[in-house]
């Protein structure tokens, strides 16, 4: 049970990462609109004023905020990339 097992095609995981490499590459205006809705659920989830700071929020519940999260994931798929073509050539 040690092995992961391969994730159908439509599953809810692969289905966000396609979004994301999507949103991550669309204009600025349409990611500050999805990064609003995300600091709003987040004050929603604890109970916060509606004109709460959220970094802290966001650091308490080990989230990463839209913009990081989207850095991140190109990151990723940077370095996997890479991996991938370095071991081609081995």
């Amino acid at each position: 049970m040690g092995e992961h097992a391969p994730q159908p095609i439509n599953s809810p995981s692969r289905t966000l990462y396609s979004l994301l490499i999507i949103w991550g590459n669309t204009y600025s205006s349409n990611i500050n609109s999805l990064y609003i809705m995300q600091k709003k659920t987040i004050r929603i989830i604890t109970f916060s004023k509606f004109d709460a700071y959220t970094s802290l929020l966001f650091s308490q519940l080990h989230l990463l905020k839209l913009h990081d999260y989207i850095k991140f994931q190109t990151v990723y798929v940077y370095v996997s990339i890479c991996a991938w073509q370095s071991a081609k050539y081995l």
